[in-house]
């Protein structure tokens, strides 16, 4: 078994530098990628994460909030894939010329939810303020590809990233490797075959 020492190197993005002490061939390991990112978590705290979000090593979870008296609409701009459900089933709530760009009062709550339940990504989620339910997953899990090797997911779901875990309910994933947002799509790259 070739042993290897690694080395952190710090810049603008944190660098693991392998170096073969042994004989063999260079090998990196994902699993040993990860435990020096525990170390470096660890070490540096949340002040560094930012930086391993930005390379592609961790998930995003961060969304805005856009408040409203009955309903609180949520946001992850980085799970958006544009398909444009928001702004074209109800324009006077989700209007990418004004700023901010949703404004949850201007139509009833029952209407902005049923609006955000079609988005497919998951990047707009909702929580009611008038005592009525929140959005329940659909009992069944399905998967549908669509063209481009995306996929959209609704159901329950668990995505696990490592440690990492995020709830949801429905999510467009990368079906062609190349998102920069994984395991979300990130739909920038034309996807190949």
């Amino acid at each position: 078994m070739n042993a290897y020492l690694y080395s952190i190197q710090w810049g603008f993005k944190p660098r693991l530098n392998k170096v073969k002490a042994s004989g063999g061939r260079h090998r990196f390991s994902a699993e040993i990628y990860r435990a020096k990112l525990d170390k470096i978590w660890a070490q540096y705290g949340k002040a560094h994460l930012i930086i391993l979000k930005r390379e592609g090593l961790l998930m995003d979870n961060e969304y805005k909030v856009y408040h409203g008296e009955n309903i609180e609409v949520k946001f992850h701009s980085k799970r958006c894939i544009h398909a444009a459900k928001c702004v074209k089933g109800l324009p006077e709530v989700f209007d990418v010329s004004k700023r901010p760009w949703v404004s949850p009062d201007q139509a009833l709550a029952d209407d902005v939810a049923r609006v955000i339940e079609r988005c497919p990504s998951g990047a707009l989620e909702y929580v009611r303020k008038d005592g009525e339910a929140g959005e329940q997953p659909q009992a069944e899990t399905t998967l549908d590809l669509q063209p481009g090797h995306v996929m959209y997911i609704r159901g329950n779901l668990t995505i696990k990233n490592g440690d990492e875990t995020i709830q949801l309910n429905r999510a467009a994933l990368c079906g062609c490797g190349h998102s920069h947002n994984k395991p979300f799509c990130d739909n920038e790259h034309e996807c190949r075959s």
